[in-house]
């Protein structure tokens, strides 16, 4: 191979040519086939490959169905091509029902969320942008690909999912946060679609996902290699995992008819059993994150496209610098001290962490939370009056709950329940949120 005679401009030049071509990697990339990344062993069993152009087109047609000018090279610059038939790839709308419909007393990586004028799409996570949270998610989720205005309102779960209509004004119970910025989707050269909103109410952040998973500490971001296994929660599919095919590629994405804008430098995968994409419409916006043999959880990239056969992510690191202020990814959850005052104790044998969270203008209690990081025996009783909760400003929470199949007699299906009280003087509502992690 004679690589004095290759660049990736080449590359670029060959592919604007021909129609039929909807992207590139932008590094030398082994070759798939039957849908599996064909490595080959050197000595000491170090994985390598024979890098290869891959190009990828919505179908793959017979050399008698295309004209000359249609043809992809076998070689260019000296490399050989890779043609990689990937389906016809756009933002994922349109969604079908999914496990992360409904409504929610928090909001949790995968949930249904969504701008007062688009369908639905998913939550990716919380972030922190100059220390204060926001919401992470898509701009053609949160923003209507660059329609949106500062202010509009996000729901929670998207309008689709409350079925009143889309675009029309839904109850104030539905709002979770009004749009704060977007990333503008532009027709070359885009490294993220991705937006933030500003949460309406501050107690309502969770690491848990729609399914009940614990994602711990979500702090760190990781870039996989090609083959790695990750995991994402979205709306409409839930959890699934995915297998990483490419980490540089260059793709066209369809928002709407003959509205096509590329994307660039960005991850794709497919399902990690080779069925399918691992994705569907209303999966926009998923976390990707990967779990290490560390046992933590870190942050790889935001779902915003795909096809029949691919999804297609930004890179977490491209997502986190692409704001006004940088993102960080430290965020207050349940569990964490906000304010001032956090205690953990052990209580009946069961570990628990309280926090109270002081308002920084009023110096008063603001919001009381208390985290359950693991599952209790069926029938256990807690009676929130005592030594769980004791009393705040003086005043006593008398409110109990009992623990059934693990779960409390009051929580959805999720493990997770909320308990409204009317607060002590000075103070409009305290909201007390348990949740139970785990699978």
């Amino acid at each position: 191979m004679n690589f004095r005679r290759f660049s990736f401009e080449q590359v670029e030049r060959e592919c604007d040519k021909r129609k039929t071509i909807i992207g590139y990697s932008r590094k030398l990339r082994p070759r798939i086939k039957g849908g599996e990344t064909q490595f080959f062993q050197t000595i000491l069993n170090f994985p390598h490959h024979r890098g290869v152009i891959r190009i990828y087109v919505a179908e793959k047609k017979a050399l008698s169905l295309l004209s000359r000018a249609e043809q992809i090279p076998a070689k260019i610059g000296g490399i050989e091509t890779d043609v990689v038939a990937i389906g016809e790839v756009n933002a994922l709308t349109s969604p079908p029902p999914g496990p992360g419909t409904g409504r929610l007393s928090s909001l949790m990586v995968g949930c249904s969320i969504g701008h007062k004028d688009i369908t639905a799409g998913s939550m990716g996570r919380i972030v922190l942008k100059d220390g204060e949270p926001r919401i992470l998610s898509n701009n053609h989720v949160l923003a209507n690909v660059n329609q949106g205005i500062p202010g509009d309102k996000i729901y929670q779960p998207g309008p689709l999912d409350v079925r009143e209509g889309i675009g029309v004004e839904l109850s104030e119970v539905y709002e979770c946060g009004v749009l704060d910025e977007f990333v503008p989707i532009v027709a070359k050269g885009n490294l993220v679609d991705a937006a933030l909103a500003i949460p309406t109410k501050r107690s309502w952040f969770s690491r848990t996902t729609v399914g009940g998973s614990s994602l711990s500490p979500l702090t760190d971001i990781e870039e996989p290699e090609i083959g790695a296994i990750c995991e994402k929660h979205g709306r409409t599919t839930g959890r699934t995992s995915l297998k990483l095919l490419d980490d540089a590629a260059v793709i066209q994405v369809g928002f709407g008819p003959d509205d096509v804008r590329e994307f660039v430098d960005q991850l794709m995968f497919q399902a990690a059993d080779g069925n399918g994409a691992g994705i569907a419409g209303g999966d926009s916006g998923s976390l990707v994150y990967r779990s290490g043999s560390d046992g933590m959880v870190r942050n790889v990239g935001l779902i915003f496209a795909g096809s029949s056969t691919v999804a297609l992510a930004n890179k977490m690191a491209n997502v986190v610098a692409a704001f006004s202020s940088p993102l960080s990814l430290d965020t207050p959850f349940f569990g964490e001290a906000v304010g001032d005052g956090e205690e953990e104790m052990l209580y009946e044998g069961v570990r628990v962490v309280k926090t109270i969270v002081i308002d920084p203008k009023s110096r008063r209690a603001s919001e009381l939370r208390v985290f359950i990081p693991e599952r209790v025996e069926a029938g256990s009783v807690f009676d929130v009056s005592g030594n769980l909760l004791d009393a705040v400003d003086g005043t006593p929470l008398a409110n109990r709950f009992i623990v059934v199949n693990g779960l409390s007699a009051t929580t959805n299906d999720r493990g997770q329940f909320l308990i409204r009280l009317t607060a002590p003087t000075g103070v409009d509502l305290w909201d007390i949120v348990a949740e139970f992690a785990g699978d």
